[in-house]
């Protein structure tokens, strides 16, 4: 790399390291404080897709990269910021469950039910299972966070204030497509509750927005998560949005 490129990458990294600052502050001071757990605030849910949005819209403005290719949410590309109508949503599908999992359904004798999340690893469900006689085990299936349609309302009337001030170039348009790509983890209908208050989901990573779905769905429903953290250190040690507002948010304990 030529001096004059390295110092163009020196001063475009800083400039990319204050805007995401910027943006991290601005989202934290719309998060509310809660009185309850079973309140889920969608700026904590969707805070890390944000912080993407928003964060990858600005590289790609700063850096000039030219992409062809339509984008794919929470990211952003130069073809989508021309044209919002240029973005394409990955389908989340159902996994199948396994024969053992309609076994261990079956396990009335227990007085305790306890959920797997989408995400679990296999060493985990292999140490889960060797005390499988102890509880009722059932895979969470995936569903949406349900939710009340103002609520809804004023977290998109919030980001899209956001955009304006990161002055970033998003329409109404370029918003609309990026709530097509919420709607697949939020309704706004009436629901059953999953859980009880003796029940447990036992999670992988929270930082999956799949998991974090089924863990905030639990937790309103006045449900228990244990969640995972990486590796075998404490995430204590990681001082990052996505650790506060993904792993530590929705869970009872880790």
């Amino acid at each position: 790399m030529s001096n004059d490129k390295f110092l163009k990458h020196s001063e475009n990294q800083q400039k990319i390291n204050a805007f995401g600052y910027r943006c991290i502050k601005l989202l934290q001071n719309c998060v509310k404080k809660k009185s309850k757990q079973t309140n889920v605030d969608l700026f904590e849910l969707f805070f890390h897709e944000l912080v993407c949005f928003y964060s990858s819209a600005y590289i790609t403005i700063l850096t000039q990269i030219k992409s062809n290719k339509k984008t794919s949410f929470p990211f952003v590309n130069s073809r989508f910021i021309t044209d919002p109508n240029a973005f394409q949503i990955q389908a989340f599908k159902q996994e199948s469950i396994p024969f053992y999992f309609l076994f261990f359904k079956l396990n009335f004798w227990s007085k305790k039910t306890l959920w797997v999340g989408p995400n679990l690893r296999s060493e985990e469900k292999i140490s889960l299972f060797k005390k499988a006689w102890k509880v009722k085990i059932k895979k969470e299936k995936r569903k949406k966070l349900t939710i009340k349609i103002s609520h809804y309302q004023f977290f998109v009337n919030e980001i899209t204030q956001i955009s304006k001030t990161l002055e970033l170039p998003f329409s109404e348009k370029h918003i609309q497509a990026l709530e097509n790509y919420f709607k697949q983890f939020i309704c706004f209908e009436g629901y059953k509750p999953i859980s009880k208050k003796n029940e447990f989901l036992l999670a992988g990573s929270n930082s999956s927005l799949m998991q974090r779905v089924a863990s905030a769905n639990f937790l309103k429903d006045k449900g228990n998560v244990i969640s995972f953290s990486h590796g075998y250190a404490s995430i204590a040690i990681i001082e990052e949005p996505i650790v506060e507002y993904g792993e530590w948010k929705f869970n009872s304990s880790m």
